[in-house]
């Protein structure tokens, strides 16, 4: 009876977190950074968050990798991306581009190189002053 509440109540959080539409977000430019991107998706999944993997990618990145992100069950959302900077600068240029996903309320962005190992959704559900322009915060856990 326990484990069936817990479930209905990870699902009815689920639902919720999808109506605040409020994302993790990591960025995928160099194709090996995809086991990162996956393992960080899994462990995600593995804390219990109920917010989706948001992963923005390079076009440099090929087809195959693309699919892979695709279909992966972990990844909520794959949004290819505009390169705009040299090669050796996309990773901190596509940080711009999470400022641009304004059609969620919420966005954290997580390295590729990050593994969770316990539930941040805190970090999601934290409520911001609104000053009715972006904020922007930082946060790290020892």
């Amino acid at each position: 009876r326990r484990a069936r509440q817990s479930l209905a109540d990870w699902i009815a959080m689920r639902k919720q977190a999808m109506r605040f539409s409020r994302v993790w977000v990591t960025i995928l430019t160099e194709e090996n950074d995809m086991p990162g991107v996956v393992a960080l998706s899994e462990s995600l999944v593995r804390t219990g968050s109920i917010f989706p993997l948001t992963v923005l990618v390079s076009q440099r990145i090929n087809a195959t990798l693309r699919n892979q992100l695709y279909r992966h069950p972990g990844v909520g959302h794959v949004i290819e991306m505009e390169d705009l900077s040299p090669a050796t600068d996309n990773e901190n240029w596509g940080l711009l581009h999470a400022f641009g996903l304004t059609q969620y309320s919420a966005v954290c962005v997580l390295s590729p190189k990050t593994l969770v190992f316990r539930n941040m959704d805190d970090l999601l559900l934290f409520q911001l002053a609104d000053r009715g322009d972006t904020n922007a915060a930082a946060a790290a856990a020892a």
